[in-house]
């Protein structure tokens, strides 16, 4: 019904339609800067400038550096992941991201933390993510704010988006990336991104990608390992957009030592050298570089 209503609008009136359009993400926009971000920029300025003592996310400087050295694995949720790709790792330092809170009763492997920063997804999966044994949770300061979370367990970041662009928008997708989680995170369409700038921070230096194909099935139970129950109805065009974003981990990586690799079985997501998750595992050193052997 509702797409029958929106066909006639736009055949009736198709410029009043586009001038409606465009007014609705301007003033989208503005809500998004003035009340959901103005506030949290402000208050990260003034403890810049050493005018106010306290900073909600001064307590990121103990994660600095706290893994200098060391390899890791992010897991994504794509639908090529496996459960035997898991079962490999269950050793390793790792991250998971949003609904891989659902399935940790079915493997050996628990993540070391855990990431979390879309709303939508986060009401989806809130009482699994409170009853699970995580004992760090990254947020983002959206979830943050909300829902006044315990920060002994909840570790907020502020999100930021380096440029406002419409979810229907095909533009290329315009970002960065941090190196001072303390103060921002740059949002990279997926929270896998922002996991990649937290792993950067924590000191990490071998970042391998699992689960992260980049690409989305018209059938929406097959877009990901497993389902959070939220569909995004522009999810077609995510996978662009999260590439887009790798594009700039990929150039700030070179420029700072650090090695990303993708482990993920199939997908789209070319932008980093791919690697067999299992060459991983054959009696290698975990501390080598030599990964094209």
């Amino acid at each position: 019904m509702k797409m029958q209503i929106k066909q006639r609008v736009v055949s009736s009136h198709p410029i009043l339609y586009r001038i409606a359009r465009w007014l609705r993400w301007r003033l989208y926009f503005l809500k998004s800067l003035f009340i959901d971000k103005l506030p949290e920029v402000l208050h990260i300025w003034l403890y810049k400038q050493k005018i106010s003592s306290k900073s909600k996310y001064s307590f990121w400087s103990k994660y600095k550096d706290k893994h200098k050295g060391k390899r890791c694995f992010i897991v994504a949720t794509g639908p090529s992941l496996t459960f035997e790709d898991l079962e490999l790792i269950k050793d390793e330092f790792s991250f998971g991201v949003n609904s891989i809170v659902k399935i940790l009763d079915k493997t050996r492997w628990c993540p070391s933390y855990y990431g979390i920063q879309d709303p939508h997804v986060y009401e989806k999966l809130k009482s699994k993510i409170h009853n699970s044994n995580f004992k760090e949770i990254f947020v983002s300061h959206v979830i943050q704010k909300k829902e006044k979370l315990d920060l002994n367990r909840f570790k907020p970041y502020f999100l930021k988006s380096y440029k406002f662009i419409p979810a229907y928008d095909e533009s290329p997708y315009i970002t960065s990336f941090s190196n001072d989680v303390s103060k921002k995170v740059f949002s990279g369409y997926s929270i896998t991104y922002s996991m990649l700038q937290v792993a950067v921070y924590m000191g990490f230096k071998e970042i391998y990608l699992l689960g992260a194909d980049c690409s989305y099935s018209q059938d929406k139970s097959k877009q990901h390992f497993v389902e959070s129950g939220y569909h995004d109805k522009y999810a077609y065009l995510a996978g662009k957009k999260m590439i887009d974003s790798y594009k700039y981990a990929k150039e700030y990586a070179d420029n700072n030592n650090v090695k990303i690799y993708n482990a993920t079985r199939g997908g789209m997501l070319e932008v980093f050298e791919r690697v067999k998750l299992e060459k991983l595992f054959n009696n290698l050193d975990k501390n080598t570089d030599s990964l094209n052997s």
